[in-house]
């Protein structure tokens, strides 16, 4: 479909129904009382508006015949618009962090990919799947790594390898994983200690003195910078500016990591363990886009968000979407909170590893410290919004021979939440319910569509 004909859902939901453009032929006095939904549309959706044989627009009582992404239907033609939203998606990737940021004028961001585990390559399936990379390439104007623990490192490794995507910038927080120790660096000083080791390309470094799972991503870029002698691998830290991009309305600022030093060289603050460090300074960033602000600190942590909103005491940090640190632990500052006083935060946790996420303190205060303009805050946890289903019967045959009964269930829904705005309006949500949308005896191969699903949703004013 060219761009020219991109039409875009402008209400927080939009349900199309299923009168074909046959009835309505046949049935010139307008369309019939009984109706069947076969889609629902989330802000922002694309349609196309379609027409007869002779460029007539297909139209009746109000309705328009639409193509959307994986069907056609009757919506409301009042509930078509020009004007697209930015679209950010907070992936389900088990414990760790992956989010995907895409503008009107499809400029792409990917922040983490989470990790790789028995469930597969969770980030890199939903964009394969998102773009239809089996037909198309993509491009990325920035990857931006956090930093380099493996639950937000090494599902960028499928990704960066994958030779349907152009990755422009591979950005990172500039520390690196080495063999022994120190493990990220050498560090200096006593107050305060300070790591002296940041790096910007990475596929520089000797390679026999890297971590193994960090070899795993050098291998990768390499390989990306060989196909692509164009992409760009800096580090990020409150100094640095990415670039605004024409014609775009979005803009990102760089809070952290912070750069303690004093002199021409980079040097960050390198207090607690190894592990304290790096979660510490990862890359923070405020995505801004119209009145929307959106807020992602990766896994900072106590220790430094003290010393984060120290050094920002003069930014408004105040966020209408936040990330909630390090996957909803509660090694948090109830002072960070005051300062963010989001409107909505989003936790990204899973079961494997088990650090009991989301912590049930660290829910609370979310709450207690959510902005005071609304008067119901929300918080979303991937790991709670996941939905599953139980194994059939045949499946669960040799189980049941180890003498006891059990009952297995699959993955059905992924726990994705939804960030869709304008920079006027900000609507998130998240898919659950029966993806047939009709029964067993309508549809005995229960036939999934993917528009199928209910939304849990919620709309603000901005």
């Amino acid at each position: 479909m060219s761009k020219k004909d991109w039409m875009f859902t402008n209400q927080s939901l939009t349900v199309a129904y299923n009168y074909t453009e046959k009835y309505y032929k046949q049935n010139k006095s307008g369309l019939p009382a009984k109706r069947t939904v076969v889609a629902r549309l989330l802000f922002g959706e694309w349609v196309k508006p379609l027409s007869d044989k002779n460029g007539v627009p297909l139209t009746a009582e109000g309705q328009s015949y639409v193509a959307f992404r994986g069907g056609v239907g009757w919506i409301p033609t009042d509930s078509i618009g020009t004007e697209r939203t930015l679209e950010i998606y907070f992936l389900d990737v088990g414990q760790g962090d992956a989010i995907l940021i895409q503008t009107p004028q499809d400029n792409r961001y990917l922040i983490d990919g989470g990790p790789t585990h028995d469930e597969g390559e969770l980030a890199h399936e939903f964009l394969k799947w998102k773009f239809n990379l089996e037909g198309n390439q993509i491009d990325f104007d920035a990857v931006i790594m956090s930093h380099a623990d493996r639950d937000h490192a090494m599902g960028l490794v499928p990704i960066v390898g994958d030779q349907k995507i152009k990755i422009k910038k591979f950005y990172h927080n500039g520390i690196s994983r080495f063999r022994g120790k120190p493990s990220d660096g050498k560090i200096m000083g006593k107050n305060p200690r300070r790591l002296v080791e940041i790096f910007d390309d990475i596929t520089k470094l000797d390679f026999s003195k890297i971590s193994g799972d960090y070899q795993k991503l050098f291998t990768a870029l390499t390989k990306a910078k060989k196909k692509n002698r164009d992409i760009k691998i800096e580090h990020l830290d409150h100094t640095s500016v990415i670039k605004k991009l024409p014609n775009d309305p979005l803009e990102i600022e760089i809070l952290g990591p912070i750069n303690i030093s004093h002199n021409d060289r980079v040097e960050y603050l390198a207090s607690g363990t190894a592990d304290k460090m790096r979660n510490g300074n990862s890359v923070s960033l405020m995505a801004k886009y119209g009145k929307c602000k959106i807020l992602l600190c990766g896994d900072m942590n106590t220790k430094y968000e003290k010393e984060f909103i120290k050094f920002h005491k003069d930014y408004p940090l105040e966020s209408h979407v936040f990330k909630a640190n390090h996957h909803g632990s509660q090694d948090v500052t109830t002072e960070f909170l005051e300062r963010v006083r989001p409107w909505i935060s989003i936790v990204s946790s899973g079961d494997v590893p088990d650090h009991a996420h989301p912590r049930a303190e660290l829910l609370g205060i979310l709450g207690k410290y959510s902005s005071q303009a609304i008067k119901r805050p929300i918080i979303f946890a991937t790991e709670i919004l996941r939905t599953y289903h139980p194994v059939s019967s045949e499946d669960i045959e040799e189980v049941k021979k180890r003498k006891r009964e059990y009952s297995l269930y699959e993955r059905a829904i992924d726990g994705i939440v939804h960030v869709r705005t304008d920079g006027k309006k900000l609507v998130v949500g998240r898919v659950y319910g029966d993806p047939t949308l009709t029964s067993a005896k309508n549809n005995p191969s229960r036939t999934r569509n993917q528009n199928a699903y209910k939304w849990e949703y919620y709309e603000f004013d901005l």
